[in-house]
């Protein structure tokens, strides 16, 4: 019997081979209404377009030796040391299982895994008995104790470190005396864990043992040969660490870690859901069973139980396992039973914002270490490493919480999304070319003890993606790397290009642990640089990178111990920070800020603008190609998408509102268009809900909706909606809608402040997924509304030039008035000199020189990062100098500049040239919050923060002294009381209570009282306090309790000391 069952929808991630536009050319793309360089890569969720991040997580099939002082935690004779090793299935499932070998005071080992969020202990010489045996499919005798302790010691008699080890491992093993047969340990396993594998109770301990091992151990190695021979391994390297004969692996080292791709995430947790789905549907059997079996033996046959019993147990009516993918991408959340091997549960996916392009591309470029590590104190996980050049950009990380935690890629370096061997036959052709150069093979998968060679001691171990291959002498390892690298290159079918050879030779004591590690796994980083012995091109890895001489320019190159050579130093960089001109020349916190600000920048964003519905888009009016840009610029095409506007830019101090890095810009500039931008937000209307259903009314039902003949809503049209290129204000109808019946109108009304364009109108039908519009295929479901919002530049808004110099408008300056050149040349930008010493921004200098020669002779102007050098014949000043006095001007860019004033000539030299502006985001209009009284916090009265919700800003300490120290105490008198919680409180004269006084009832009118003689009646104070109790506010006595101002605040306070039973007392005159 055979039956089908949809667990729900898969979402597609956009230019995969399942989206529609795969293989479409960018005439193609463009036709449909997409952009003709779109690249996918993300996922459209609710409208919104998330991409899946990338984070850094151990290397896979790789142990590493980790000292932790939690460690010690896990029992009395526990230590800090351990060997852990992050293992990826071997049938491709992508999913992962650590297995840490811990160090005990003892000298033995035991075996740590993770199952379903619980950690488990097992003792070594048990497992490795256990894996003794084989797997079932092949048959072993086992393994004695002399067999483990030559395979252990290799022969290394004069160790007695290890020696000693060794022993006491295997004497602590005699507790098991019961348990010598692999058969017997594996029983033993089984009983421990049959609760926990879920197991019917036919299954014997032996296949649930089995059970265990296959799902839990050394997950990457099929055969139990393989495992034995590896765990051999493990203890052999933790013995080196303990014994301090090998250090400690930097597990934030990128030599030590991989990427976890979105799709190898994806797998592993989709694959979870379905074992979790089968799980439920098992046990629903099984409680149906329980419930009438005989009933159940009858219903059986039936495909109509199979199928309720799937649908119902399997969840698939809430949407099955496709729900839960995405809720997955919506929230970046995994809700998961086992962990999936991770050390987080949020924060996995974001939103691929389109501010701007460069923004666009940085989030597929981005490399996060994880969520983990943004709480930890230590710093140590920030730092930049030297293993990570070429591989991750030195510069492009943000300065703040994220700083050092969030990377991006460099410009050639790329990720493995498919194992290097994909072809079956591959890996067994490695083994053998291996073997045949001499490798001591480990011996044949599965046999046992006997079938194992015992390797020198003076071998290195030889392992291929995490499976001990054999052992070969120093010489042999270095020789057998050498000739992979050339084969690497041919591109010889057995050896795949991205191979990864990383030969580690033995070196001092406190080293890494010596050996030959190949890799060809995926999710690994790999680059390219150049192999002088060849000519060609070779991808290298970040374990092997150290272990290499590679020259970074052809000065660098010692002959006869340089291998390798950079294809060019500008690949240490990733592809925002490649974009900076010039910026070798630049402090590099400013090239950091520039990676920042450059995706902050009003730009391009995408030439699709008219049929996208995104909430808030930036687009700049003019802008243009920069004329001093990188090779890079112009290898990705990146005027496409420009960012800025050139312009000519004047140092110097010519009034006093260029003080502070503000800068003046020339009004006639700013009149023909500089720094011109829109924003374009989409607002969307429901037309239906749970509880009501309203229509755009058609043109063909008469006068049924009231608002066509009002006057309040002259500009919408017929169909309620407004007309394209329509202006609104604040407070004008953007729409009115209609009942089924038409007897009612809903008017939408415009709530920004701003003046806004109404720029498209778009009616949409999602199908009649709705409850209320089920049914009622061709009907609009929502409606959506794109609004221009002119943002021109104003007072405050900011600029930043390409090297991290930004600032922000302070006046714009009549040209009449601004200085010239003795060209007639007008500055657009006046920026302050001291914006240069402080921050060493050379590079901004020379794009000076370098826009301004390539604006006088008509071409762009080459800015590549180390294409110039400080000394010789390629020195950049020079260069850019002879076209600048070719041209008619002065050698360093200078000019004489007349006052706009006066018209007298200004005695100095000042430096003007053209240098690339950006706009940023960062506008006034968006931000600027002005408040006397307003929306108060409830509990304390005081101005709650927020500028939608009518907020304050904050007013601090430091705010506060230097008020004080102005001079100014009636104006903080203003801010700190009568415009934040002002508040008359009652205060007892005597007793100095605050909570005391209160106000009596008022009186019961009598019989023929008038109520406006009892509303004049004034109600009494007093104080509840017994001693005074008599001290009422009357004729007598009005001087008892007394009305105060005070913050109330100080009413809080004392409520809250009163709960812990502490009373304030006031002394009031």
């Amino acid at each position: 019997m055979r039956i089908s069952r949809n667990f729900g929808m898969m979402p597609i991630m956009t230019m995969s081979k399942a989206c529609h536009l795969y293989g479409k050319s960018p005439a193609e793309l463009v036709k449909v209404k997409e952009e003709q360089t779109e690249f996918g890569g993300y996922f459209i969720v609710n409208g919104i377009e998330r991409c899946v991040r990338l984070l850094q997580v151990p290397r896979a099939n790789h142990a590493t030796s980790i000292q932790r002082s939690n460690y010690k935690n896990r029992g009395k004779l526990y230590t800090d040391l351990g060997v852990a090793i992050r293992c990826q299935r071997h049938n491709g499932d992508m999913s992962t299982i650590t297995n840490t070998l811990h160090y005990l005071t003892t000298g033995g080992a035991t075996l740590k895994f993770v199952a379903r969020k619980q950690e488990f202990l097992l003792p070594l010489v048990l497992v490795m008995r256990a894996l003794s045996g084989g797997d079932g499919s092949t048959r072993g005798h086992g393994i004695t104790d002399e067999e483990l302790y030559n395979r252990i010691v290799q022969g290394d008699e004069s160790n007695t470190f290890v020696r000693a080890r060794a022993e006491l491992l295997l004497r602590e093993a005699k507790q098991f005396n019961g348990m010598q047969t692999p058969e017997e340990c594996l029983a033993f396993v089984g009983s421990r864990f049959r609760l926990m594998s879920m197991k019917a109770n036919s299954t014997s301990d032996v296949e649930i043992g089995h059970y265990i091992i296959n799902r839990y151990i050394l997950i990457h190695l099929p055969s139990y040969g393989d495992k034995l021979e590896y765990t051999l391994f493990m203890l052999r390297k933790l013995y080196s660490f303990a014994a301090g004969d090998c250090g400690v692996d930097n597990a934030d080292s990128l030599q030590n870690q991989e990427i976890l791709l979105p799709g190898h995430l994806m797998c592993t947790f989709v694959k979870e859901k379905f074992d979790e789905t089968l799980a439920n549907i098992r046990l629903g059997l099984l409680k149906e069973m329980r419930m009438d079996y005989t009933k159940l033996l009858t219903s059986v046959p039936q495909v109509k139980f199979w199928t309720k019993c799937v649908d119902r147990y399997g969840m698939l009516s809430s949407g099955g396992i496709g729900k839960k993918v995405q809720h997955f991408l919506s929230t970046g959340n995994i809700i998961s039973s086992t962990g999936l091997d991770l050390m987080q549960v949020s924060g996995y996916t974001i939103v691929a914002e389109k501010l701007n392009f460069l923004r666009f591309c940085a989030h597929f470029r981005s490399v996060h270490r994880g969520q983990f590590f943004m709480e930890m104190k230590t710093t140590a996980v920030r730092k930049l490493l030297p293993d990570q050049w070429g591989f991750l950009c030195p510069v492009h990380t943000p300065d703040g919480g994220p700083c050092g935690l969030l990377s991006h890629m460099a410009l050639k370096c790329q990720c493995m999304a498919y194992p290097a061997d994909a072809k079956d036959g591959e890996m067994q052709d490695l083994d053998e070319l291996l073997i045949s150069w001499g490798v001591t093979p480990a011996g044949t998968g599965g046999e046992g003890g006997d079938g194992r060679t015992i390797s020198n001691f003076t071998n290195l171990p030889v392992m291929v993606n995490g499976r001990v291959v054999g052992g070969a002498s120093v010489k042999l390892c270095k020789s057998i790397a050498f000739q992979l690298r050339s084969l690497k290159v041919q591109e010889k079918p057995t050896v795949p290009p991205t191979l990864e050879v990383a030969y580690i030779p033995p070196g001092m004591k406190g080293g890494p642990y010596p050996g030959l590690f190949l890799f060809t796994i995926a999710a690994r980083v790999v680059r390219p640089v150049l192999q002088r012995a060849t000519g060609r091109t070779e991808y290298i890895g970040p374990m092997e990178q150290p272990f290499m001489d590679i020259a970074c320019l052809p000065e660098d190159i010692r002959e006869g111990i340089t291998t390798h050579q950079e294809l060019d130093p500008a690949n240490m960089l990733s592809l925002i920070a490649s974009l900076t001109p010039f910026s070798d020349y630049n402090q590099s916190p400013r090239n950091m800020y520039q990676c920042q600000m450059g995706k902050q920048t009003m730009g391009t964003p995408c030439h699709s603008l008219p049929y996208r519905a995104d909430n808030k888009m930036y687009k700049i009016q003019t802008p243009q190609a920069p004329l001093v840009q990188t090779a890079v610029h112009g290898e990705y095409k990146m005027d496409e998408y420009p960012n800025g506007t050139n312009a000519v830019v004047a140092v110097l101090s010519y009034t006093g509102f260029d003080m502070e890095d503000a800068m003046i810009l020339n009004k006639s500039s700013y009149e023909r268009g500089f720094g011109h931008a829109s924003v374009y937000k989409t607002i969307k209307i429901r037309l239906c809900n749970k509880t009501k259903r309203v229509k755009i009314p058609p043109e063909n039902e008469g006068d049924l909706p009231t608002f066509r003949h009002d006057p309040v809503y002259p500009h919408l049209d017929e169909d309620g909606l407004p007309r394209v290129g329509q202006w609104v204000e604040e407070g004008d109808a953007l729409y009115c809608l209609a009942d089924d019946d038409g007897n009612k109108g809903y008017p939408g009304k415009h709530k920004e402040k701003e003046k806004a364009c109404v720029q498209t109108i778009r009616r949409l039908n999602t199908g009649g997924t709705s409850s209320a519009s089920r049914g009622s295929k061709g009907t609009d479901d929502a409606l959506s509304i794109t609004l221009r919002f002119p943002r021109n530049p104003v007072i405050g808004d900011k600029f930043s030039s390409r090297h991290g110099q930004k600032g922000v408008l302070s006046i714009l300056w009549p040209q009449t008035d601004m200085p010239f050149s003795e060209s007639g040349i007008s500055p657009d930008v006046i920026i302050n000199p001291h914006a240069f010493p402080s921050r060493m921004t050379i590079g901004m200098l020379i794009e000076s020189m370098a826009g301004k020669s390539g604006a006088s002779h008509g071409m762009f102007q080459d800015a590549t990062p180390f294409s110039f050098h400080e000394s010789g014949d390629k020195i950049a000043v020079d260069y850019f100098g002879e076209q600048l006095q070719a041209a008619g001007y002065n050698y360093y860019g200078s000019e004489p500049l007349y006052s706009g004033v006066s018209g007298c000539l200004m005695h100095a030299d000042l430096y003007i040239g053209v240098v690339f502006y950006q706009r940023l985001r960062h506008m006034v209009s968006d931000k600027y919050q002005v408040r006397a009284t307003g929306t108060v916090n409830p509990l304390t009265r005081q101005p709650i923060k927020g500028r939608k919700k009518g907020g304050g800003i904050r007013l601090g300490e430091m705010e506060r002294d230097s008020l004080l120290s102005h001079g100014t105490a009636f104006l903080l008198h203003d801010r700190l009381l009568n415009c934040s919680d002002r508040h008359i409180a009652y205060a007892c004269r005597r007793c100095g209570d605050l909570l005391s006084p209160a106000t009596e009832r008022s009186t019961i009118l009598s019989a023929g009282q008038k109520v406006s003689d009892a509303t004049k009646h004034q109600l009494r104070v007093f104080c509840r306090n017994a001693k005074c109790c008599n001290a009422v506010r009357d004729e007598s006595n009005d001087d008892a309790v007394q009305p105060i101002i005070l913050p109330y605040v100080y009413r809080y306070l004392a409520n809250e000391l009163a709960a812990m039973n502490i009373k304030m007392k006031m002394n009031i005159d």
